[in-house]
């Protein structure tokens, strides 16, 4: 059938009409996310709104992030509502958020067997955060059976997507033995992975091996860098490694003072491992001038924290006299929270 002139034009037309709204909608949706980046939410929501009552399954997802996780508690019910439209259409990332929604109690009651249900549809297209979300539902028990065999099943498929947290719990896995052998070269890898990708918490536990040469061959210069990225972003834990580096002159040359700046910084943020060596220098004299009444207080800061090693320390002092005071009553109870103190 030969297409006439007025057809041919009426298809041309229509074809610039849809490109024109699909290039409308792309460029009103990255104004969008560029007043989120910008903090200026309200102006994105107003964006939005337009544009996910009219289909756009992509603004359908971020407002319902943002209403879930962004605004107040009585906007997740739209955040709930945003996000299962675009569930029901079979994005992924709409469906982990509904599970996520499920998990926790926002703006429906809490339901941990249809979040996993969610989660499952999820991590089945392939999203790795969606998997992460099942390894810690068998991880902590939520909604199953606490299972450590299974929650790393999920956690290495998620760390296979490339997803750092999941590689993190992977080599915190393989470091503890949890629902797998015990294996620090494999621990040192999944760190690996991550700490490559700038997380945080796995550069410091691949700092730890380092320091410890295990997986992998000891290094402290190596230790001492993967620290100082991690505290040079104000990570607490990476504070107090870098600080003990300094302390004990690991990889570097052995500075009472930068020691003490690490600390103090990490201690701030209520690093426990911080407050216990802050103690510590103030008991023994180590670039400050001894004072014992600081010691004390910055033992028990540590050990109401639960620090195990604190809690001991407490317990000793009070038993012996030592800088306090002999107590037994106040050295048991010390004792016993020294008990409680979870070994990770």
């Amino acid at each position: 059938m030969r297409m006439g002139t007025r057809t041919f034009i009426f298809f041309i037309f229509l074809f610039s009409a849809s490109f024109a709204s699909t290039t409308s909608a792309a460029g009103s949706y990255d104004e969008a996310m560029a007043a989120y980046e910008e903090g200026e939410i309200e102006k994105a929501v107003s964006i939005l709104e337009p544009m996910a009552q009219n289909g756009h399954i992509q603004a359908q997802v971020t407002l319902g992030d943002i209403y879930l996780y962004h605004m107040e508690e009585e906007d997740e019910v739209k955040g709930l509502e945003w996000s299962r439209k675009a569930a029901e259409q079979g994005d992924s990332e709409g469906e982990r958020l509904v599970g996520l929604a499920y998990e926790y109690g926002y703006g429906v009651k809490a339901n941990p067997l249809v979040a996993m249900k969610w989660f499952t549809k999820s991590a089945k297209q392939g999203n790795a955060e969606a998997m992460y979300d099942l390894g810690n539902m068998h991880q902590y028990g939520n909604g199953v059976k606490r299972d450590t065999s299974t929650a790393m099943i999920w956690y290495i498929r998620s760390a296979r997507n490339e997803y750092p947290p999941a590689q993190y719990m992977v080599g915190k896995f393989y470091k503890r033995g949890y629902g797998v052998r015990r294996d620090y070269s494999m621990s040192a890898k999944y760190h690996k992975m991550a700490a490559e990708a700038k997380y945080t918490p796995s550069q410091v536990e691949l700092g730890i091996l380092y320091e410890e040469g295990k997986g992998v061959r000891k290094d402290y210069k190596e230790a001492l860098r993967l620290y100082q990225s991690a505290a040079e972003i104000g990570y607490p834990s990476g504070q107090s490694h870098l600080g003990q580096m300094y302390l004990k002159g690991l990889g570097v040359k052995r500075d009472y003072q930068e020691a003490m700046n690490w600390f103090l910084l990490a201690a701030e943020n209520n690093d426990d491992e911080a407050c216990l060596q802050i103690g510590m220098m103030y008991e023994k004299g180590l670039g400050v001038k001894k004072d014992m009444a600081k010691a004390l207080a910055w033992q028990k800061k540590a050990a109401e924290q639960g620090n195990r090693e604190a809690n001991m320390n407490m317990a000793k002092k009070y038993f012996t006299g030592s800088g306090v005071d002999r107590d037994f009553g106040e050295a048991i109870k010390w004792f016993r929270k020294a008990g409680d103190c979870g070994c990770d």
